[in-house]
């Protein structure tokens, strides 16, 4: 014997193709022509991620919402999380985190519902992938409604 080992090995089918629809077609084709083939949407070339528009400083009354928004590049896509103050931000009945993912272009975006004054501070959204990693990061700042006071009521009705 020489030494040489034969293995089986199930074929891959790698699709580069900046239409998912295409990939689509090529994987009906590889079901069909080839059992057991895998297809998989890949970029034609790996990136770290790149914000081609980061978080901006937001200004809001409190009781309403604020909403961070961000665009990056990345290739793979990339693993997000978003931190208010350095801590982690958990979804809830008031923050609602969003991803859009189409092809290497991604859309991240928190909205933060009913905003109170603990609200306001630092916000970061993070994005790594196996390339690399980038962060932007934004403040909110919370103004508080001003309460009329009970003169100023008088004075505007006596005015009028």
């Amino acid at each position: 014997m020489s030494g040489i080992t034969e293995q089986k090995t199930s074929s891959l089918f790698i699709s580069t193709s900046q239409r998912p629809y295409e990939a689509e077609k090529q994987k009906n084709r590889a079901n069909l022509e080839e059992p057991g083939t895998v297809t998989m949407l890949t970029c034609s070339q790996n990136r770290k991620p790149t914000f081609t528009q980061g978080l901006k400083c937001r200004s809001v009354l409190e009781g309403n919402p604020a909403l961070f928004q961000c665009k990056l590049v990345a290739c793979p896509a990339p693993h997000m999380s978003w931190f208010h103050n350095n801590r982690p931000v958990h979804q809830d009945c008031r923050k609602v985190i969003r991803t859009e993912s189409e092809e290497h272009m991604h859309h991240a975006s928190l909205e933060v519902r009913d905003v109170r004054e603990h609200d306001a501070g630092s916000y970061r959204v993070f994005a790594i992938n196996s390339e690399g990693s980038a962060e932007s990061t934004a403040s909110l700042l919370v103004e508080k409604v001003k309460e009329k006071e009970e003169g100023e009521e008088e004075k505007v009705e006596e005015e009028e």
